[in-house]
């Protein structure tokens, strides 16, 4: 495999810092259905755990350097009666190696989301 090293990326017109690049490149990912226990789509995962009703949990093939990575997620359900749902990290499992996840409603109720999508960004180990 070949290494290329450079100090900046061009497309002949704008250039950036290889650093902008690769700090700001998503460094693990999922797409995951609970309803059917469908991981759809992942990147750096080891694993997709479903672990109860609205819960979900995540282990990295590559870990991050603190835990302090960023995450950008997304959760909904396809029907009227949910009314509405988002996710939330549970603070107290957040692992450079991984983390879990709690899907609520607006009543902040605990449910199974029919898609859960999230990115993360930050330092691998």
């Amino acid at each position: 495999m070949s290494t290329i090293v450079a100090a900046n990326i061009s497309d002949g017109t704008d250039s950036a810092p290889t650093s902008v690049v690769t700090l700001g490149c998503t460094k693990a990912s999922f797409n995951y259905d609970m309803n059917g226990s469908t991981l759809r789509r992942s990147y750096n995962m080891a694993s997709v755990t479903d672990a109860g009703v609205g819960i979900m949990s995540v282990v990295f093939t590559n870990a991050f350097n603190s835990i302090g990575y960023d995450v950008g997620a997304y959760a909904r359900a396809f029907d009227a009666v949910t009314n509405g749902i988002f996710s939330s990290r549970n603070t107290d499992s957040v692992l450079t190696t991984g983390s879990t996840y709690v899907m609520r409603n607006t009543a902040n109720a605990v449910i199974d989301s029919a898609l859960i999508s999230a990115n993360m960004g930050g330092d691998l180990a």
